[in-house]
């Protein structure tokens, strides 16, 4: 059977949310489609994933391999296909970088002069906490 013959069967099987199922044919048609949507599942190779997973930024190549071995996983739990190209393919892991926030004395320093500015003609609502330092640079 051809990747692009199961994915659509797999999209109704799935036991996901809506939001969940769009977001993988989004990812599917993007990413993964044009490079095996023709091929037959069972020719697939680790190497062809890994591939394109690497040219990936590491969020969405994360998100592209969960979503391929969702496609296998299924496969191979209705007998599709015997073969998983997936097993040991690994992605990139998640750089997070940390960011510098305002104190609440910086934010209090900041707002002050809004406050006096604008008081009189309307509210000014500041959320400290989401405020970052480097966005008033």
């Amino acid at each position: 059977m051809l990747v692009d013959q199961w994915t659509e069967k797999v999209w109704t099987i799935l036991q996901v949310r809506p939001k969940t199922v769009h977001d993988y044919k989004r990812l599917y048609k993007r990413h993964l489609q044009p490079l095996i949507g023709s091929l037959e599942l069972d020719v697939v190779s680790s190497e062809q994933i890994q591939i394109k997973l690497l040219s990936l930024p590491p969020q969405t190549a994360r998100h592209t391999l969960m979503l391929a071995k969702t496609i296998w996983r299924e496969a191979m739990t209705f007998g599709i296909t015997e073969k998983n190209p997936l097993t040991r393919v690994r992605t990139a892991p998640i750089q997070i970088t940390p960011r510098k926030f305002l104190t609440w004395e910086e934010a209090r320093a900041f707002s002050r002069p809004l406050i006096k500015k604008f008081a009189a003609s309307a509210i000014l609502k500041i959320h400290f906490s989401a405020l970052r330092q480097n966005s008033f640079n």
